[in-house]
């Protein structure tokens, strides 16, 4: 009798042949799309196939999130036609067999898209690829810097916020002091602000004292970046005084204080001492 293994092994073994040999006798079929698209770009999404010669082409369909918006037919009458689908604006007259242009696209454009080729009889067969893609949203000002005060004294804490508003997806920030990128420690995490418009607002926070390595010729700067994607990148750069002289006078004079109360303990030791012996060599 044959094991739950066994069993399984087995089905497995009569599922996967089919498929090899289908795979070895198939259509290739390529979905060419980009991955990333600007907001009210033009774009074309392309099926590439090459026809074997026995084939014959009955339609090439073109889907987003499984909704079909366009497909070309060339045994018929009307051999492009389009399908309404949110977010989906085809460019019937620049479309064909193998690409279809969307004029523009927008943030509800995102998302899977798939093409399909189905040959005629006798075989009937239907072959395709599919990929994603994302809108991207760019925001319409770089990152902002909040809570920067004019200057500081050595110790005191940097607490800060950068906030970029208005993009999609949300903004990537890190924050950089004197061009050393922050650890995680010195920053403070808030959650991403989803608008009505669908787009992110994010900010990231800086808390960290302001140590003497931080400070330049006087001065520390703060640098907050941006990135979207990989298709924006932005930095907003302050900086503060920093006054370090008067933190250097009081402990020049608490050193001089110290260094007086010194001399005062090793005189009071000493003095008695010397006295004595000067009080013994008088007697002798």
């Amino acid at each position: 009798m044959l094991t739950v293994g066994a069993w399984s092994a087995l089905l497995l073994g009569l599922l996967a042949a089919p498929a090899a040999s289908q795979k070895k006798d198939s259509l290739h079929v390529r979905l060419r799309l980009p991955p990333l698209a600007q907001q009210g770009e033009a774009i074309n999404i392309t099926c590439d196939y090459q026809l074997r010669p026995s084939d014959q082409l009955y339609s090439v369909q073109w889907y987003k999130e499984g909704e079909e918006f366009y497909h070309y037919m060339p045994g018929t009458r009307q051999k492009k036609q389009t399908f309404n689908v949110p977010g989906i604006d085809v460019d019937l007259a620049a479309s064909d067999a193998r690409t279809v242009r969307l004029r523009s696209v927008y943030l509800s454009t995102s998302g899977q898209f798939r093409c399909e080729v189905s040959l005629e009889a006798p075989s009937f067969d239907t072959f395709y690829d599919f990929g994603d893609m994302i809108v991207v949203v760019q925001p319409r000002q770089g990152p902002q810097i909040h809570g920067l005060q004019n200057s500081y004294q050595v110790g005191e804490r940097l607490r800060l916020n950068c906030t970029l508003a208005g993009s999609k997806p949300a903004a990537a920030l890190n924050w950089y002091i004197n061009e050393e990128k922050a650890t995680p420690v010195q920053l403070v995490e808030h959650a991403p602000v989803r608008g009505a418009d669908g787009l992110e607002t994010v900010t990231l926070g800086l808390d960290t004292p302001v140590l003497s390595q931080h400070v330049h010729h006087g001065r520390v700067n703060v640098n907050c970046t941006a990135s979207v994607a990989n298709a924006y990148w932005e930095s907003r750069i302050e900086s503060a005084s920093v006054h370090v002289a008067q933190k250097l006078a009081v402990l020049e004079s608490t050193d001089m204080r110290n260094s007086a109360r010194g001399l005062r303990w090793a005189y009071a030791s000493w003095s008695v001492p010397l006295l004595l012996l000067s009080y013994l060599t008088w007697m002798r």
